[in-house]
């Protein structure tokens, strides 16, 4: 099997002998850390700008509510809480059969194809007439346009872990996971900013409401990005095109070394004992509350728009401050 070598047990190494070196030859440490970079430039800004996407797509309808889309759908305010919800359940339900289906297609086809999927549905969320009736030819409500949304939205985040868990050892994963997690900051940060371009800029275009252009809007820039991604990411390491055979070769070997390091010591389970062990164990259940925390506490994006319109018309005038 493919070892790694250090410089200081090898030698001087030269870029040629890296270069001619055999899919079946020792790799060394330089050789592996210009593979490394190579995959942080092929797979995370892509990875980062879909998040980006899938997060603002998400969190849209706080910004399209203030806009105008409670008036116009005659909305209650528990009626838009249902629709948040809504969006969770088949979010949290799809999860585990998204990741399963991930196993039997290529990473790049899956990833794309959802967002495709997702961005159409965005799109179709700026055709809603009202809360309960028929909003689009697809015979989608609203409320169930909402429900579909999670459920294929649902397998986007762990197929991304899948992926850099395919190209990263145990110690690269995590500072690659926070510049894929600062999209969704970034995209709370900017997001209410392009919906106010994007509804003053289009209010009245073709007769169309400037929240349903926000819609249409940010699925079609969804959709066009999930086109170019169904070439960009690269798949699994033995198997991606868009490396040559020797890297492929190191990408394996690499990740092969991480995983005895890790397993040597650690007793073989079988999927149902580990399933049961992990069911067991109390820290799961501690991250189980972790990530509920976590989630509960990302749905007040919903609702800045409303808490920041809410504030405005409280304060008083400017002329009465100063």
């Amino acid at each position: 099997m493919t070892a790694s070598l250090d410089i200081e047990e090898k030698g001087d190494v030269t870029s040629k002998e890296i270069e001619n070196a055999g899919p079946d030859a020792p790799f060394w440490s330089p050789e592996e850390k210009s593979l490394v970079r190579k995959i942080d430039l092929v797979l995370l800004p892509m990875v980062w700008i879909m998040y980006f996407l899938s997060y603002m797509d998400r969190t849209n309808i706080g910004n399209a509510k203030i806009s105008g889309m409670d008036t116009d759908l005659d909305l209650t305010s528990n009626q838009y809480s249902i629709a948040l919800v809504i969006f969770f359940i088949g979010y949290v339900v799809f999860e585990v059969p998204s990741n399963m289906l991930l196993s039997r297609i290529r990473p790049s086809l899956f990833l794309s194809g959802i967002m495709t999927l997702w961005g159409g549905l965005t799109c179709v969320m700026g055709a809603v007439k009202n809360f309960k009736h028929l909003a689009s030819i697809r015979g989608t409500s609203f409320l169930n346009d909402l429900t579909v949304i999670g459920c294929v939205e649902a397998g986007f985040a762990p197929g991304v872990l899948v992926v850099i868990a395919s190209w990263y050892k145990r110690t690269e994963q995590s500072k690659r996971f926070g510049i894929y997690i600062s999209a969704a900051i970034l995209s709370g940060a900017f997001g209410g900013l392009l919906a106010a371009v994007i509804v003053k800029g289009l209010e009245g275009t073709h007769g169309i409401k400037g929240w349903r252009w926000l819609f249409i809007v940010e699925g079609a820039a969804t959709i066009g990005v999930a086109l170019v991604a169904a070439f960009v990411p690269p798949d699994f390491p033995a198997t991606s095109k868009r490396f040559s055979e020797r890297q492929r070769s190191v990408a394996v070997a690499r990740l092969a070394d991480d995983v005895t390091a890790m397993t040597q010591d650690s007793e073989q389970l079988s999927p149902q004992r580990a399933m049961v062990d992990s069911v067991k164990d109390w820290r799961t259940w501690m991250f189980v509350v972790g990530y509920m925390v976590i989630v509960g506490s990302s749905t007040l994006s919903y609702f800045y728009p409303t808490l920041i319109e809410g504030l405005s018309e409280t304060l008083p005038p400017r002329e009465q401050i100063s």
